[in-house]
């Protein structure tokens, strides 16, 4: 048997008194989801979108940006932004993150406005799709301890594997 023991003490990626919430977990599959959409902004969350499969287009704040299998895509709050996918197939994972308060960052701000927002998993590909899965797995079921326990838990583990905070 192998036994691992979590660290006692840590320090908190989160601003002081808060716990970032769930707001929603969406999945989109290669044949049953149409894109694009429409231009729109959320005011109140910030998204983290992660490509599972197929390739397109993602306009954010006037910028575009090609995204491919294995993407993932930070998406800040109040910052306007559509995908397409023109003849290509995507599927996606898509969670909504709401009360976000990272230090040194605006409230729903995931990264700074002047970095990239869209990162590749690289060999982290599998580990990160099978967290998102579960985590659906959990909403969808009604099997959540809480949003605001998943949201937390989501940021930290989001924040690690891609190393946003140092």
């Amino acid at each position: 048997m192998s036994q691992y023991f979590a660290q006692e003490t840590f320090t908190t990626i989160f601003e002081l008194n808060s716990v970032p919430a769930l707001a929603y977990i969406g999945k989109t599959s290669q044949t049953t989801t149409p894109l694009p959409r429409t231009f729109h902004v959320h005011h109140d969350l910030a998204e983290i979108i992660f490509i599972r499969h197929g390739q397109g287009t993602y306009t954010i704040n006037n910028h575009s940006y090609e995204i491919k299998k294995g993407d993932l895509i930070f998406i800040n709050s109040g910052i306007l932004h559509n995908e397409t996918n023109g003849q290509n197939s995507i599927s996606t994972y898509c969670i909504g993150i709401k009360k976000l308060r990272l230090k040194s960052l605006a409230e729903n701000q995931l990264l700074p406005n002047t970095m990239c927002p869209v990162l590749q998993s690289g060999m982290l590909f599998s580990r990160i799709h099978q967290f998102f899965s579960i985590l659906a797995y959990f909403v969808e079921h009604n099997l959540e301890p809480g949003a605001a326990e998943i949201g937390n838990c989501t940021m930290r583990f989001i924040s690690h594997m891609t190393d946003l905070n140092g």
